[in-house]
């Protein structure tokens, strides 16, 4: 027997049309944005600085035209975010120092630079009461990076590249060791699934790129 199409070409672009008309304005990256990020959730070998609190709930914001369905994605956001925290992420604005968010160029309100190391080099989080120590130091080694940093304040061949900077680890006093370090990142992932301790894990990934004068707070 002769097989029939199933649908024929004008009904194909009817039905093409109609969903073109009903996904118009919407923001389909962002769908696409919280599919990623679940996925990441649901991996056990999804390394913990590719995901962050607070994505989720951005993801969904950007969204657009859920309606009546706002609210479940909402309650899904923050039941990640609850998952998160209970793992031991923490707010990326509250685990950063001053140095960094002057790296970064967050104004940081609310925290003064007194001139002293603890203040510029003390998560801010820590610093207002918010985060203890190791709260602090738990959530910065899972984090691990601030990706996709531009390297202006580097000395390098390559400084208008953009990459990787460490989140140094804390000392017994809560604040860095060291100031950020622009990393190769294809060293980094390698040396961090190869369960490293962090510290090893940044020299073992540090580029070579000196400090020009305009890195804020530089310990020489």
């Amino acid at each position: 027997m002769k097989r029939i199409a199933l649908i024929d070409e004008a009904i194909g672009r009817h039905v093409k049309s109609r969903y073109s008309a009903l996904i118009a304005g919407k923001d389909r990256k962002a769908f696409e944005k919280m599919g990623l990020l679940v996925e990441k959730l649901s991996s056990p070998i999804t390394p913990s600085y590719k995901i962050r609190r607070g994505e989720a709930i951005e993801a969904v914001f950007k969204m657009g035209g859920v309606g009546s369905q706002m609210n479940e994605w909402l309650l899904l956001a923050e039941e990640i975010d609850q998952i998160l925290h209970s793992l031991g992420y923490r707010d990326g604005y509250d685990i950063r120092t001053l140095q960094e968010h002057k790296l970064v160029g967050s104004t940081c309100a609310g925290t003064v630079d007194d001139g002293s190391a603890r203040v510029r080099y003390t998560p801010v989080g820590v610093l207002s009461g918010k985060l203890t120590l190791e709260e602090a130091d738990n959530a910065r080694r899972l984090s691990a990076i601030i990706d996709n940093f531009p390297y202006f304040v580097f000395y390098s061949a390559g400084a208008d590249k953009v990459g990787p900077i460490s989140l140094e680890c804390l000392d017994g006093k809560g604040m860095t060791n060291a100031d950020p370090r622009p990393l190769d990142m294809m060293v980094f992932e390698t040396a961090f699934k190869g369960g490293n301790g962090m510290a090893d894990v940044f020299e073992l990934a540090r580029m070579e790129m000196g400090k020009q004068d305009i890195f804020p707070f530089r310990r020489d």
